[in-house]
Formats: structure tokens, C-alpha cells, sequence
């Protein structure tokens, strides 16, 4: 779960914890035999996309918007 909310923080590990407990259980819900492909997904994006993980998502935000073009 730190990986998912960003380890170093106590909010990274709680954020973490609530977003993988959603997503399994709707994608389990959804389709019971391939849910970890869902899972695993998931972690792709985050770990690529977000190395910091989703608690860095505000400060990414905040850096896109005020960049100059």
C-alpha cells in the first residue's frame, strides 16, 4: 500500500490503503477471476507515472499549472 499512497508519510500508507481496498473491491466485484490483473495495472501507472506515489498527485498538479507554454 505505501507504494500506491507514497512511502515516507503516514497519509501516503492510509491514502494507499483506501485506494487498493476500493479498486479490489470493485474490480472483484466486476470479475472475480482476473481482478489482479486490474491490481497490477494500477501499480503500473502509479509507479511510472507517479513515483512518489498518489500523494504526490497535488504537487504534480500544481506544477503542471504553472508552468509557462
Amino acid at each position: 500500500m505505501l507504494i500506491v499512497g507514497g512511502a515516507g508519510r503516514l497519509y501516503g500508507a492510509l491514502v494507499g490503503t483506501l485506494v487498493f481496498m476500493v479498486v479490489h473491491h470493485i474490480a472483484a466485484g466486476i470479475d472475480p477471476f482476473n481482478w489482479l490483473f486490474v491490481i497490477g495495472f494500477m501499480l503500473l501507472i502509479i509507479v511510472f507515472a507517479l513515483p512518489k506515489g498518489l500523494i504526490s498527485l497535488p504537487d504534480r498538479l500544481v506544477a503542471l499549472l504553472r508552468r509557462k507554454p
